[in-house]
């Protein structure tokens, strides 16, 4: 009776076979799917990827009400209808192709703050008011491409503050998953004074790499000449192959567009 509702009811365990991945590879492993206190019947078992997604106004959802849920993006079907017996250890094998849009969480600076990304196994049991859930989180690395962005930012002096998922798209962009990737960024002081912050979001594809920039420009009001923390975006991109890494002075080329867009005024009044 108890196990209808959760108790002493079967337990499913996520077992990667390793701790990290980078997007576009594939990541293997292990479900282990435990019996209860009782005889209890599996209709299915599946295993996706998750992530935490901030749900704003472009989704249906209330965001009043639950402003960020673990959203599945890759999902597997690994088990399937059987008896599960008391105390039973079953061990079911799952591999999991991770989209090259998948968020990353760590750089080389450290783990970004905000993100995290699991593996979750789902057990549907039969008869019972209650399923089977577990998530184990995994480490998502860069691509050398996307490293070297990053890289890049840090070079000319732009600190990571944060990073979150939003569930949204961007304008003119071809992309896989219905959220983004924004990996703020804290301007130095030579664009301080003209920039609030910056947000960097990748697109990745098999064979290259979209780099989009969302800049939040201070507006200066002409009455006192005070400058507010209100903002004006502007948005810019470009796309590189993953072979050219190497090729483009990615330091220059960010410092320029940058330089650029804090030298346009942004005033009001």
């Amino acid at each position: 009776m108890l196990a209808t509702f959760g108790h002493g009811g079967a337990t499913v365990e996520v077992l990667p076979s390793a701790p990290e991945v980078t997007p576009g590879e594939t990541i293997s492993g292990q479900v282990l799917l435990l019996g209860g206190q009782v005889d209890q019947e599996l209709g299915s078992l599946s295993v996706d990827l998750v992530t935490e997604v901030h749900m704003g106004e472009n989704s249906s959802a209330d965001p009043s009400e639950d402003p960020t849920v673990t959203l599945p993006f890759t999902k597997v079907e690994v088990g399937s209808r059987r008896l599960i017996q008391p105390g039973e250890s079953i061990m079911l094998p799952f591999e999991l192709t991770m989209p090259w849009e998948t968020p990353i969480t760590i750089s080389r600076t450290g783990f970004l703050s905000g993100m995290a990304v699991g593996i979750r196994a789902e057990a549907d049991l039969n008869m019972t008011f209650v399923d089977a859930v577990a998530i184990a989180p995994i480490v998502v690395t860069p691509l050398p491409s996307q490293q070297r962005i990053l890289d890049a930012m840090t070079n000319i002096g732009f600190v990571p503050k944060a990073a979150d998922m939003e569930y949204n798209s961007l304008r003119g962009v071809e992309q896989q998953l219905p959220f983004i990737q924004e990996i703020e960024y804290e301007p130095p002081t030579e664009f301080s004074e003209n920039l609030h912050d910056v947000e960097l979001t990748f697109v990745a594809r098999a064979h290259d790499l979209q780099v989009v920039l969302e800049v939040d420009k201070r507006v200066r009001v002409s009455k006192g000449e005070d400058i507010t923390a209100r903002g004006e975006t502007t948005m810019g991109d470009f796309v590189l192959l993953h072979e050219e890494i190497d090729e483009i002075d990615w330091e220059d080329r960010l410092q320029a567009w940058l330089t650029n867009v804090a030298r346009t005024p942004a005033i009001l009044g």
